[in-house]
């Protein structure tokens, strides 16, 4: 368990990311932080809804990554932009051991979040 509660370390990331509803087309976005369980991520014009699973592409040390997640809270940044946090609920073992190396090999948690 990570210092501030949580279930996995938080880093801080700033990535080129795509989200869709499931049955819809990608919507670009960036990356705010990223742990093993989750994401933090901005975007505009996603309307999915808090519990809703959404497909998620993301690109890691130039490898894409392809995971399902669960949304559990979006925030309206703005007018258009929202801020959406996604539970990771469905990867590959491929992309879980990727996810976990990419997040021990950085600078190590962000004690800010």
């Amino acid at each position: 368990m990570a210092a501030d509660g949580r279930k996995y370390p938080r880093i801080r990331i700033d990535a080129d990311v795509t989200v869709a509803r499931v049955a819809s087309r990608n919507i670009p976005g960036r990356t705010v932080d990223l742990s093993q369980g989750g994401i933090r991520l901005t975007c505009i014009d996603l309307d999915a809804v808090v519990g809703e699973l959404v497909r998620l592409n993301l690109d890691l040390d130039g490898l894409r990554t392809s995971i399902v997640g669960k949304v559990v809270r979006i925030t309206a940044m703005d007018s258009f932009v929202r801020e959406i946090a996604l539970a990771f609920v469905e990867m590959d073992p491929e992309t879980s051991q990727l996810l976990e190396e990419y997040v021990e090999g950085a600078d190590g948690p962000d004690p800010t979040w």
